[in-house]
């Protein structure tokens, strides 16, 4: 990077409100990504059902956030794939209004600028103080100008996700890979999103053996089988075995799915079964227990470790904030029960405290993040 080269913010573009035709919003079916467009799980076949059947009754509540395209035609849909999913499936059965009234072929959008109106905008502003930059100096600019836009605006897909039904974590390791590729250090990724960095970079290696067994990275994607199944079947070499556990793991339905230890054990079991019949095991890392050391004489005469009350991982209390997450916006879909608001308003306090919990630099008091005064 240039030194002078400008400061990218893509939170100072200005927006505005438009009705818009929903043949000009290009967006995402479920299942596609790309940085400006992170959601890729939508919800099991209930969930799409349920928000089906409150798009039809009382039209998309909330306005998509959209950008301009850059030839000026349409309009990118960056936040609200998932609306404009269900409008999509209720266009084609033949629906073209709501019940009380509302077209589903217009929706109110909140509209931004294309990214190369802001990239010539912010680039404006430097060339109007380098007026004698070379030509290559100038290009150089530009480029560097719509990575940072890019980037910038990868992250806030990703931080406004972050709370969002059933936020995958391949998603996010896509995200997050995206963000480290592009420069953004790791310490500002673990910052941002509350996560450790060991935890990242779990995700990111399960997400890199996607080529190795795209069947298992596919599964957490489509939360299948949890992030802990899945880094337990990513140490499984043997794909037949694998294959065959992975269809065990995902289960007939929620009551038989097994836990994580339990395809643990699984696992361990064909693996001594191998071992036993004169096989190299079914695992590609086989630990094995270590063997006590002898005490000496000055571990002996030691003092004993203190046994530490055991806590919970951040990513297992981001788990519970996903499951939070989902039961949330399920009870904030239901606006004529008091009852259902106040408890969604409940859960957004309780989600607040578990990631002031795993943020342990935030300097704001629990207090002021609950009632919304935190400094950002």
């Amino acid at each position: 990077m240039q030194d002078n080269f400008p400061t990218v913010d893509s939170s100072a573009v200005r927006s505005s409100y438009k009705l818009i035709d929903f043949s000009k919003l290009i967006f995402k079916s479920p299942g596609d990504t790309d940085i400006l467009q992170s959601r890729e799980y939508y919800g099991d076949d209930a969930q799409i059902s349920s928000m089906r059947q409150s798009v039809l009754s009382k039209g998309v509540l909330e306005s998509p956030i959209v950008m301009e395209t850059d030839d000026g035609e349409n309009y990118r849909v960056l936040e609200g794939n998932r609306r404009c999913y269900i409008v999509s499936l209720l266009i084609a059965e033949g629906e073209t209004a709501t019940a009380n009234g509302k077209a589903l072929s217009k929706l109110k959008c909140e509209v931004r600028p294309s990214v190369m109106n802001i990239v010539e905008d912010i680039f404006g502003d430097w060339h109007s103080l380098n007026a004698d930059a070379s030509d290559e100096l100038q290009e150089q600019c530009r480029e560097y100008v719509r990575k940072q836009v890019m980037l910038e605006m990868g992250q806030d897909a990703l931080i406004r996700n972050t709370q969002r039904l059933n936020w995958s974590p391949i998603e996010m390791a896509r995200q997050i890979q995206a963000q480290l590729e592009g420069g953004t250090p790791m310490s500002e990724l673990c910052k941002q999103f509350g996560l450790a960095e060991n935890t990242i970079n779990a995700r990111l290696a399960l997400l890199s053996k996607e080529d190795e067994m795209p069947e298992v990275i596919a599964a957490v994607d489509n939360q299948e089988i949890g992030f802990s199944v899945g880094k337990l079947l990513s140490n499984v070499k043997d794909s037949s075995a694998r294959a065959e556990i992975l269809e065990v793991a995902k289960g007939r339905d929620e009551e038989a799915k097994p836990s994580t230890s339990e395809v643990k054990e699984i696992i361990d079991a064909k693996h001594q079964e191998s071992v036993d019949a004169g096989g190299e095991g079914i695992k590609a890392q086989d630990r094995k227990k270590r063997t006590p050391k002898t005490p000496t004489a000055a571990t002996a005469t030691a003092k004993p470790k203190v046994i530490r009350k055991p806590v919970r991982s951040a990513e297992a209390i981001l788990e519970v904030i996903s499951d939070i997450s989902t039961t949330r916006v399920a009870l904030g879909a239901d606006e004529d029960d008091d009852l259902s608001i106040n408890a969604s308003m409940d859960l957004g306090v309780a989600i607040k405290v578990l990631q002031w919990v795993i943020t342990p630099d935030d300097n704001n008091s629990l207090e002021d993040i609950i009632l919304g005064q935190s400094e950002s």
